[in-house]
């Protein structure tokens, strides 16, 4: 099966129909069905008038409330795709060119509304609207001023969305409104020695881990948009497990935590 020639940047999987989207820097967009213990591949945008819609992909979303596919690109554009219920064939529906300045390397769904965040290398966080097959710019904010964003999540119960900046910064941000405008509500540095490189969010339990390129993991509660560490792992070698680093600094309404 003809998959992905070089890296593959982005996934996402979707349980409810055991499908798994995947995008790469050959600009190659992906669907594949899961069965048992592998993977068949069900369409490509390979071979096809879109095969180099870009020069890679870096992030993919399956909008399941659509059922659409958003792809974030190395040019900063975001492409919306359609896909059977079957997901057998891709096509391009809409190119919000410009979308970010520089690459888009960041898609996040709002499960309650179904707007997608999303963020570049512009340092800017988006709430996007689908809007009869596009999309339609809702909000944005200058998130990461020092550079751009290398990961963001978002809690749509809480409506907090939390930003990771390739300055090492994460910001938590109320998001206010059916306009989706962000309110900065904390700024925390020191989290991790270099730069940040991934951030989830647990809904189960309303966690925040946060990841960087020192080869540390963190664990925040992220209660009313605070984030108060909880405590760490080391995941490179040796194996050890500590609390929050020693001077880690959050700044928000209730002051600092050191």
């Amino acid at each position: 099966q003809a998959g992905h020639e070089g890296w593959v940047r982005a996934l996402d999987f979707y349980a409810a129909k055991d499908l798994v989207v995947s995008a790469g820097d050959d600009g190659i967009l992906c669907t594949w069905k899961v069965a048992q213990d592998s993977l068949v591949l069900l369409a490509s945008t390979r071979g096809t008038p879109q095969e180099k819609h870009s020069e890679g992909i870096l992030a993919v979303l399956y909008h399941y409330k659509a059922g659409l596919i958003v792809t974030a690109n190395s040019d900063g554009a975001l492409r919306l795709w359609d896909s059977r219920d079957d997901s057998s064939s891709l096509e391009l529906k809409s190119t919000t060119v410009g979308a970010h300045r520089g690459g888009a390397s960041v898609l996040e769904m709002d499960a309650a509304w179904g707007d997608v965040l999303s963020a570049g290398k512009d340092g800017y966080l988006k709430f996007w609207r689908l809007c009869e097959g596009a999309l339609q710019l809702q909000s944005e904010t200058l998130a990461s001023p020092d550079g751009g964003i290398a990961a963001a999540c978002y809690d749509p119960a809480k409506r907090i969305a939390v930003s990771a900046g390739i300055d090492g910064r994460f910001r938590t941000w109320s998001v206010v409104g059916n306009s989706k405008e962000m309110k900065l509500l904390v700024e925390v540095g020191g989290v991790h020695r270099g730069s940040a490189v991934a951030v989830a969010h647990s809904a189960f339990c309303g966690a925040v881990i946060t990841a960087g390129k020192d080869g540390s993991l963190r664990v925040w509660s992220a209660l009313e948009g605070e984030l108060v560490p909880l405590g760490a792992a080391k995941t490179g070698t040796g194996g050890q497990t500590f609390m929050a680093l020693p001077g880690t600094q959050s700044t928000g309404r209730r002051g600092k935590v050191l």
